[in-house]
């Protein structure tokens, strides 16, 4: 523990519990109004620059990753991440697995949740693809924003 932490640790400890409740839901009720601001924030950025960057992904022949987008009138650039969400259909999967690949195969691809890894499903040769394709849902998970100086 750091010397901060400990100081803190203490404090909290010698408070009777009545108070110790009281600042935990003060604190809670701070973080839940700060994690809604946050939202809207990241609402008003994708609103803002969203579009920017799904079409510079376009350009890249992309759908998710990370592009750099400069901010007009500003030396500032700002690299924005459009995170992929992957979900299988389960049952569509398990058929596939059991019924139409090599069962060391299928042992490879597939895991007892019924998922396929991202990584090995992109490196899967195109037949086994063209299996696993139609059981693949990619949305997207999240964009985040990072503002950085350029010089």
């Amino acid at each position: 523990m750091t010397k901060e932490r400990d100081v803190a640790f203490q404090s909290y400890f010698e408070m009777d519990t009545k108070n110790l409740f009281q600042h935990r839901n003060e604190l809670k009720q701070r973080y839940d109004t700060a994690k809604k601001e946050l939202a809207l924030i990241n609402e008003v950025l994708d609103a803002k620059h969203y579009n920017d960057a799904r079409n510079e992904l376009a350009r890249q022949n992309k759908n998710f990753g990370t592009v750099t987008i400069h901010t007009p009138n500003s030396n500032l650039q700002m690299k924005i991440n459009v995170k992929k969400k992957v979900s299988w259909d389960q049952a569509g999967l398990m058929t596939t697995l059991d019924t139409q690949m090599d069962a060391e195969d299928a042992r490879h691809y597939g895991k007892v949740s019924v998922t396929i890894e991202e990584r090995k499903y992109n490196n899967a040769p195109p037949a086994i693809k063209a299996l696993l394709e139609p059981h693949r849902t990619v949305e997207i998970a999240s964009t985040t924003y990072e503002l950085e100086e350029v010089e």
